[in-house]
């Protein structure tokens, strides 16, 4: 190969590199094509990019478990996705409706905490209740 091939493909790698092409120039519409291709199509995985999962399935049924401490309440885990789309409703009343439509009963709630991922987001609530008697 010439020298002068070579000089000028390394002085396009350093314009582009440096980002010195005008606006409007078929190589900075290059260049802007190549950035978005990067964003859209790039696959998650080669960034190490994962969404925030959940530790446990969504259905309170599923995530039951005895408390030693009160034989007479259950402790349940509530997906935090099933929340997002309440609107400006307590927590606490958010959770209620949930587990009692989930359950078709009745519940009143004890308490209940967040449960975050390693990254601190929340991914779900674990809420101890007790069963009501009608």
């Amino acid at each position: 190969m010439s020298s002068s091939f070579l000089r000028s493909v390394w002085r396009g790698v350093g314009r582009a590199v440096f980002w010195t092409y005008r606006r409007g120039s078929w190589q900075y519409d290059i260049l802007v094509v190549l950035i978005l291709a990067f964003i859209f199509f790039t696959p998650r995985s080669w960034l190490g990019d994962r969404p925030a999962s959940p530790t446990q399935n969504a259905n309170p049924g599923s995530n039951l478990a005895s408390s030693p401490a009160a034989p007479e309440a259950v402790l349940y885990r509530v997906d935090a996705e099933l929340l997002e789309s309440r609107g400006q409703v307590s927590v606490a009343a958010i959770l209620q409706e949930i587990l009692e439509r989930q359950l078709s009963r009745p519940l009143k709630l004890r308490s209940f905490a967040p449960v975050k991922n390693a990254q601190g987001v929340v991914v779900g609530y674990d809420v101890l209740v007790e069963s009501t008697q009608d």
